[in-house]
């Protein structure tokens, strides 16, 4: 990220809003704005390891939280997201799925082009049959102008195994259940 852009960017805003910029509730909004946009997206890790490990069900991630910044608006979208993939030969750590996810959710992007992402990358995974993605965002462009609508846009994507339908329907049966 280049800083001291953005924090010049912050200040033109605010100067565009009118507001003063000498005001206590002001004088730091350069510096925490680019701290949240740092936290929203950080650098994505380099490098996924796998583990050899001889397993062929599915290894499944159910409603990560998570959040980013619409490309048209910059305003935040609030994410659900839901993956599996289908080792054979190796697998990743636990944890390592949403890690995966956060690769790609580096800069404002579509939805649309962090679910198709996303799921390209967990179909790479050494050994990996099948991947599949379901991303519910709540999109504050919608909820807080224009329509004020609170409805979820749900994306999907599937590849290898994944794409045949009934790999597909038991994927949506798990994600759908409650705990």
């Amino acid at each position: 990220m280049k800083d001291a852009l953005i924090k010049r960017g912050v200040r033109l805003i605010l100067e565009g809003l009118e507001v003063d910029l000498d005001d206590r509730n002001f004088k730091t909004t350069p510096e925490r704005h680019l701290s949240a946009l740092k936290e929203f997206f950080r650098p994505p890790a380099k490098e996924i390891r796998t583990y050899a490990e001889n397993f062929s069900g599915w290894v499944i991630v159910r409603n990560h939280v998570t959040y980013t910044l619409c490309p048209h608006h910059l305003l935040p979208v609030k994410m659900l997201v839901s993956a599996a993939y289908v080792p054979t030969t190796h697998v990743v750590g636990l944890s390592k799925v949403p890690r995966i996810f956060s690769q790609v959710n580096y800069r404002p992007m579509l939805q649309e082009q962090l679910t198709h992402d996303f799921a390209e990358v967990l179909a790479e995974i050494k050994g990996c049959k099948g991947a599949a993605v379901i991303i519910k965002g709540q999109h504050m462009c919608m909820q807080a102008r224009g329509l004020r609508s609170n409805g979820w846009v749900i994306t999907t994507a599937r590849r290898g195994t994944m794409e045949y339908p009934e790999q597909w329907q038991s994927f949506l049966t798990v994600v759908k259940s409650e705990d």
